[in-house]
């Protein structure tokens, strides 16, 4: 089951395919910065240690680093899938989206920090939570990795169906 949803060989194939172009590192060193400086803004580290412990501060600074990698590749993904197939799934667009807006509203401590999601007013909502926002983290990189896996599964080449390009020389040849 997790090989049809997770095949390794053809996730580095595509991987491959899309480094190989300059423009693919560019945009994802690019969009890995934008997200990044907007997550880093917003978080007051010596605050949040203060109200929160080293640990949870360390442990949401590592998630935001993940964030930014898996957000960074899957914009990279993304754009190639644009540009070279004009082929992308409503779901991919979705998870990329709610993904990268998890990440980035809970960014910083809700309750102490000033962030994005102070401004809506979910900072009450977000300190109800056990870990304080970091469990919106975790669904924000688990909707990245998701939304990459989903658009490195499919192959970037068009591929002919053989019983249509059958038929087709068939009739030529008639």
């Amino acid at each position: 089951m997790l090989d049809n949803f997770l095949p390794i060989d053809l996730i580095k194939k595509n991987l491959s395919i899309i480094y190989k172009k300059k423009k693919s590192y560019i945009v994802t060193i690019f969009s890995s910065l934008f997200i990044a400086v907007i997550m880093f803004y917003f978080t007051d580290y010596k605050l949040t240690v203060g109200n929160m412990g080293l640990i949870h501060a360390n442990v949401e600074i590592f998630f935001q680093f993940l964030i930014m990698i898996f957000f960074g590749i899957n914009i990279g993904v993304l754009s190639y899938r644009l540009m070279h197939t004009n082929e992308v799934s409503i779901k991919s667009k979705g998870s990329t989206t709610l993904g990268s807006i998890f990440g980035i509203i809970v960014s910083g401590c809700p309750l102490c920090g000033i962030t994005i999601a102070s401004y809506l007013g979910l900072s009450s909502l977000i300190a109800t939570l056990p870990f304080f926002g970091l469990e919106l983290k975790v669904i924000g990189i688990l909707l990245l990795l998701y939304s990459t896996i989903t658009l490195l599964n499919k192959p970037f080449t068009c591929t002919i169906p053989k019983s249509k390009s059958k038929k087709k020389s068939n009739e030529k040849n008639k």
